[in-house]
């Protein structure tokens, strides 16, 4: 079981987060039941390096990807949501496949290589601070790029 948040609109969503410090680190990620990117409900924009990066709507038949390394050596958990349970804010998941010391379980479903890779990408980002594997609504990127340019002490265009 995963812990979810609850939206405003009453919708059971997880955040993508995670990256690498110094040799460590862990992630989440969630894709589509055909493995696609999910749309970001919310992004955050105050650069915590390997939190929370974008809130992403979870419903049944979704993947979720739980990854950890340390020092080099990458774990990953390949989950399928089978209930959402909006009162008690958790996400129910089957285990479909795992991923240890350089090979998977069983063979890898093609739905499942798209969020692998955004895995491994994550999984080796040091001190991550954006999302990895979500579309971005075009309106939300340019309020992310006018935040930036704040923060750089940018005026925006």
């Amino acid at each position: 079981m995963f812990k979810a948040k609850l939206t405003q609109g009453g919708h059971i969503a997880m955040w993508e987060r995670g990256g690498m410090h110094k040799s460590i680190g862990k992630a989440t990620l969630i894709a589509t039941p055909k493995g696609n990117k999910t749309v970001a409900l919310m992004v955050k924009l105050d650069d915590e390096p390997n939190g929370r990066h974008a809130l992403v709507q979870v419903h049944k038949g979704f993947i979720i990807a739980y990854g950890t390394v340390k020092y080099g050596t990458e774990s990953i958990c390949l989950y399928v949501v089978s209930k959402v349970r909006t009162q008690k804010r958790l996400v129910e998941a089957q285990l479909i496949n795992e991923f240890y010391h350089g090979s998977w379980l069983r063979p890898l479903e093609e739905r499942f290589e798209k969020i692998e890779a955004a895995m491994h990408q994550i999984l080796a980002t040091r001190d991550c601070v954006e999302p990895v594997f979500v579309t971005i609504p075009p309106e939300r990127l340019e309020a992310i790029e006018i935040y930036k340019q704040k923060l750089a002490g940018a005026t925006p265009l």
